[in-house]
């Protein structure tokens, strides 16, 4: 395997993580949305499992999870590669996504606890802090808000729930992170997500369901939309 492999699958790997298939899978995930894997790249099972000092076992386990979230796709004879998009697809996730959000939304206002409400405060406020289309700070308001979703629906209290958007997100996060470099997406987004924090606080549960719904459906509308404009202007 040359070097240049190794680097795309091994830099920024924590030592102590290796051969861990949930780190496996975070690692290559996370060159997915930051486009350091292109979408039709192989993932080779041989060099991951080089470049991370692990055997295939967890390397096999870390690739099933990924196709499992819509972020890898097995081909007969050519192994995995990095998964394309279909815009309608996308579209019905967050149709489902939109629904288990706003019963997700409801539960969490009437169940959350103030260290939740202090959790979800401090995540929006770490938002507030990368609200620039610098790729650093793009990737820090990225993860940040993953959490701060992850926070929410967790304050609910509904293990299920959690699985079910946990499983949801990661089918479309790449495309929500390219979406958030477009000019204005993050402050749009922040906008909803201080009216969400605000509902949380006050304890409105059908208040906090409607604003859970929207936020799901206004990003789906948005990435859609640039989504749909980058097939326009490709080559074909």
């Amino acid at each position: 395997m040359d070097s240049h492999s190794d680097d795309r699958y091994s830099s920024n790997l924590p030592t102590e993580f290796r051969g861990v298939p949930a780190a496996i899978a975070d690692y290559i995930r996370n060159s997915i949305f930051e486009r350091e894997l292109q979408v039709g790249q192989p993932l080779r099972q041989k060099d991951i499992a080089d470049a991370c000092g692990a055997s295939r076992v967890p390397v096999r386990e870390a690739l099933k999870q990924l196709e499992a979230e819509g972020l890898a796709e097995f081909r007969p004879r050519r192994g995995y590669i990095v998964a394309g998009f279909d815009l309608e697809e996308i579209a019905d996730i967050f149709l489902v996504r939109k629904f288990v959000e706003e019963h997700a939304g409801y539960l969490a206002a009437r169940n959350r606890t103030a260290e939740d409400i202090r959790e979800i405060e401090e995540l929006v406020q770490e938002m507030d802090r990368s609200l620039t289309t610098d790729p650093e700070s793009v990737q820090r308001f990225a993860v940040s808000n993953r959490l701060f979703h992850q926070r929410l629906s967790a304050a609910s209290k509904h293990r299920q729930l959690v699985r079910i958007l946990d499983n949801l997100r990661g089918q479309v996060e790449r495309y929500v992170r390219l979406d958030s470099r477009t000019p204005g997406r993050l402050e749009e987004a922040q906008q909803e997500h201080r009216a969400i924090v605000q509902a949380l606080r006050e304890g409105d549960a059908a208040r906090l369901s409607t604003l859970c719904g929207a936020h799901a459906q206004h990003t789906a509308d948005r990435l859609l939309k640039t989504l749909k404009d980058r097939l326009d202007t490709q080559p074909r």
